[in-house]
């Protein structure tokens, strides 16, 4: 076990072996005698994610409530997480795209720990494999996010009849049908 220092990154890749319901992610910000911290975790069955704190009373406080993104793989197929803790600041990732950002400074500062997380739910047990893991010191020197949307998947794709979000030729549009 290493102690974080005050701004760092997390990530590494997740996946579950069975299509069993069950969720996984990173804990950060961790206190083990006090019992508190974050924890990231993913949901690849329904393709969402959730930020949570634990407090020293045992308390869990939802900071990013459960959000869908076609951006997780759904099933047994890998996803790559990530945490980034600037100053108060909560940036997650996954598969390399920032899906929440988030201001708490309950738990921050320098030697706090780090971890991995696996949920399952009453249906029975849930094997959840992790790889490719790194913790490492980081600070906001470039942008967040850089997307030239030659890669589509990244944004939200849909046609709703009154508008319609979709890739065209490199270029992310919005169309809006309805004047309202």
């Amino acid at each position: 076990r290493q102690p974080l220092p005050s701004t760092y990154r997390l990530e590494g890749d997740a996946r579950l072996i069975t299509n069993t319901l069950g969720a996984y992610g990173l804990i950060f910000g961790g206190d083990e005698q006090e019992q508190t911290g974050y924890a990231f975790v993913v949901f690849p069955t329904e393709q969402a994610y959730v930020i949570t704190r634990q407090d020293a009373d045992g308390t869990w406080t939802t900071l990013e409530d459960e959000d869908y993104t076609p951006i997780i793989n759904p099933g047994t197929a890998t996803n790559r997480l990530r945490v980034d803790r600037i100053g108060s600041s909560i940036h997650a990732y996954v598969n390399d795209v920032l899906v929440a950002t988030w201001d708490d400074d309950s738990y921050m500062g320098t030697g706090l720990y780090f971890g991995l997380i696996a949920y399952s739910y009453q249906e029975g047990a849930v094997d959840a494999r992790f790889d490719n893991f790194s913790a490492c010191q980081t600070a906001l020197s470039s942008p967040l996010f850089v997307d030239d949307f030659s890669v589509s998947g990244r944004w939200y794709e849909a046609d709703h009849g009154w508008g319609r979000f979709s890739y065209q030729e490199g270029e992310y549009e919005i169309l809006i049908r309805n004047t309202d």
